[in-house]
Order: C-alpha cells, then structure tokens, then sequence
C-alpha cells in the first residue's frame, strides 16, 4: 500500500539502535554530549518532536538497558547474534517489528541512530514531509561528498584498468563529473510493510533528504567526537 500525503494519522515508530561492543570507541552510544548519553539525546530529539506514537531502543547492552529502565524509555533486548561488528541493520529492523509485533500495522518506522547527534526536531520534521510529499516507498538522508572518485580505476587480474564508474569520467574535468551523495545514517524512514515486502531500505522510489556536511557528522572516532562538541559549542 503507498502512502498518501493526507495519511497524517498513520502510526509511527522511532526505532533507536544502540548495540554494545564497538571497537572504534567502546561504549559510545553512552558518551555524553552537553551531559546526555548519545543514546538519550537520540531519544529526547524523536520525543520531543511530537512525530512519534512509539519511541523504542533495540540494545543488547545492559547499561543503556538500565538508563532506558532509569528514564522510561521502551525498549527491546536485541540478540548478541544481531549486534556484532558485522551484523546488517536490516534484521535489526525486522526483529524489532516483530517483537513489537507490527507486523500487519500500516506504519511507518523511523531508523535513528545514536551517533548522529546533530540530527534535529526539524530534520525529523522536514524528512516526514518530504517522504509524505514524493509519495516514496522509503527516504534515506545523504550528505554530499568529493566527486573525484569518479576518475579512478581499479586493476583487473591481467593488470589492465577499469574505470570504477563511467569510462567517461576517469579523464573528465571536474565540474563535468555529477554530484554524488552518500548515506549519512541519521534518517531513514520506510513503511513497515514495504521493509516486510523488500527487506532493504533501497526500494524502487527512494527518495534523498540532503543534509549538510557538519549535520552529517557520525562519531565513529575520537576525532569525530571533537569535530561535534566543537560545532555544539559554536551553535550554543
């Protein structure tokens, strides 16, 4: 079923995951940001938006679990064989449709993940309007980033070259190569039984919500981590 723009009423859920064991900074779903766990944070901004019938964190960690217990926030126990470094997020989302069992709901679900800290009530907002616009089957948010990869190469097996893209790019000028984007990771947003049909968040009509690069940020090292306090500081 597509979604119309006048389904206003259609139930909506914030889908937070915040797994334990990453590598690049242990426990980072917990560090704080202007003294609130990056989890929470997370939390706040879906809550505070009025968007959402239902905000959820899937975890296996038991700290967040006890912050979540701590705040009242709902949240589901995500297996350990869905939150290892190589887990996809796609059976992420579909367990928690289905312990939420939401399996027959015409909803819509929202991915927010914690590391994005600059996401905010008016992105969430803007994104809803977007996906209810287009009429989309899903929105994946994107940042745009440096183009000149589109000249490279990689070698085949007899060393010959093979351009990574178009065979017209590699010696292109740069302003005639097109702008290319990447998923940032803060949004996505998808119906429930769309995801349950395709299992991917890439459907037929997919539709961007660009965000800057400095919205885009997603702490995945420690200079991550300084790049946002600094902005945060500058903002406040």
């Amino acid at each position: 079923m597509q979604l119309q723009v006048q389904d206003v009423t259609i139930k909506k859920l914030a889908l937070i995951p915040a797994r334990k064991g990453s590598k690049s900074i242990p426990g980072k779903n917990l560090i704080e940001i202007q003294d609130e766990p990056l989890v929470m944070r997370a939390v706040r901004v879906a809550r505070e938006s009025k968007v959402f019938d239902k905000v959820v964190v899937s975890t296996n960690d038991e700290k967040v679990i006890s912050i979540c217990e701590a705040s009242n926030v709902e949240y589901i126990l995500r297996p350990d064989s869905l939150s290892t470094d190589f887990s996809p997020m796609e059976p992420v989302v579909l367990h928690a449709i289905e312990e939420l069992d939401w399996m027959k709901e015409e909803a819509l679900c929202f991915l927010l993940q914690p590391t994005s800290p600059l996401r905010t009530i008016e992105h969430i907002k803007d994104s809803l309007k977007l996906y209810l616009k287009m009429r989309a089957s899903s929105l994946i948010s994107v940042s745009e980033i440096d183009n000149s990869f589109l000249k490279s190469f990689v070698l085949r097996e007899d060393d010959s070259l093979k351009p990574v893209s178009d065979h017209r790019y590699p010696f292109a000028r740069r302003q005639d190569l097109p702008l290319t984007y990447k998923s940032n990771g803060s949004i996505y947003i998808f119906s429930v039984q769309e995801f349950l049909k395709y299992k991917t968040f890439l459907i037929d009509k997919s539709i961007s919500y660009l965000m800057t690069e400095e919205e885009s940020l997603d702490i995945d090292t420690h200079e991550d981590l300084e790049k946002v306090k600094i902005l945060l500081h500058e903002i406040n």
